[in-house]
């Protein structure tokens, strides 16, 4: 693979993201991309030189967390590295995805095979709304493919673009929580319920984030909240109820579960849950027969592991954070101030730095 045409490409992608560097330099597998919201970007021409030791390499000599790496290639990236990326948190865009990324973008290049054209370019010259509408578009697809370090990118980007755009900022939001950025997602729902406070889904989703960062009191608070003004809907409640059995205050969820089962009695979800609150405030006989019922109604045997597996882990993680010192609020270094600011919507003075094939 040419190098330098290589090169030119990664420019390129970064340029039409709007992606602002803190530092970028080749790498003996790659080329390494420091974004300044601590991101580490590595782009690897060659895939099947990248091993395991790559990536610990990669992650031991620069400040990003593993699970900010996210790791680009034109073809597939062998089994061994893509599961080491993801075992520690990371993402990986290779083969047919890389190659529909740079399509969306609009870069023509000949490691990407051409494709018709499309409206959906990433030029900077296309008027605001019809721009917007197209980084939209992107970020939504990569949100519904599971990658959410890429739909962070392009919300990102939308929200620079036209910062009173609430879509753009609940897509950050959802993406920050997706990554298991906890911290910096409860900041994103709060700049969002500044613009909209009475939005429930982002009410609800702030919620979910405190409960994520431990802070349980103030998580089954909100959802109290949420249930009190809107008692007909079904998610606050749901909400409040995981909350209650995740954190194993069990006659608080069986007094919640026996509300929820009496205004939705032949919901198999509900059911079972409501079992294991019952199960766990000492009644095996009663917890027994809401497992039956739930059955009855149509609960699968994999359901039912995959409820019991995901109350299990939730609780395990409550009680790590629980014997954790708590997660400080993230925060700008006085000198990356600057280039951080992400509501101008105004060149970044950064952003026109190139790779060199070279360098």
């Amino acid at each position: 693979m040419d190098a330098r045409e290589f090169v030119r490409l990664v420019n390129e992608m970064l340029e039409a993201m709007d992606q602002h560097l803190s530092a970028a330099r080749p790498d003996r597998d790659g080329f390494l991309v420091s974004s300044t919201d601590g991101f580490l970007f590595v782009f690897a021409p060659e895939p099947e030189r990248v091993t395991s030791t790559s990536v610990r390499h990669w992650l031991a000599t620069t400040d990003a967390p593993a699970d900010r790496l996210v790791l680009f290639s034109p073809e597939a990236v062998p089994t061994p590295t893509r599961e080491e990326v993801v075992r520690r948190g990371g993402t990986v865009v290779d083969g047919r995805q890389f190659v529909n990324l740079v399509r969306q973008l609009g870069i023509e290049s000949p490691i990407v095979p051409p494709s018709r054209p499309s409206a959906d370019l990433g030029a900077h010259f296309l008027p605001t709304a019809e721009r917007l509408e197209g980084i939209m578009g992107r970020a939504q697809s990569w949100s519904e493919s599971g990658v959410p370090a890429l739909s962070l990118r392009f919300y990102r980007q939308a929200a620079a673009l036209k910062p009173e755009y609430l879509p753009a900022r609940i897509g950050v939001a959802r993406s920050l929580s997706a990554l298991g950025l906890w911290a910096e997602a409860e900041t994103a729902w709060e700049e969002v319920l500044v613009l909209q406070p009475g939005d429930v889904d982002s009410r609800l989703g702030r919620a979910a984030t405190l409960g994520a960062l431990g802070r349980t009191d103030e998580e089954i608070g909100a959802y109290r909240l949420l249930v009190e003004e809107f008692p007909d809907l079904g998610a606050p409640r749901a909400g409040l109820l995981a909350a209650l059995i995740e954190s194993e205050r069990w006659p608080e969820a069986r007094a919640e579960a026996e509300v929820m089962a009496r205004a939705a009695p032949s919901d198999p979800h509900l059911r079972f849950l409501y079992g294991l609150a019952v199960e766990r405030g000492g009644d095996p006989t009663g917890a027994a027969l809401e497992f039956a019922s739930a059955r009855a109604l149509g609960l699968t045997p994999p359901q039912e592991a995959a409820i019991r597996e995901s109350v299990g882990r939730s609780i395990r993680l409550r009680r790590a954070r629980r014997e954790a010192p708590p997660t400080p609020r993230p925060s700008v270094p006085a000198d990356r101030r600057d280039e951080t600011a992400s509501t101008s919507g105004e060149p970044h003075p950064r952003r026109k730095r190139k790779l060199s094939s070279s360098s």
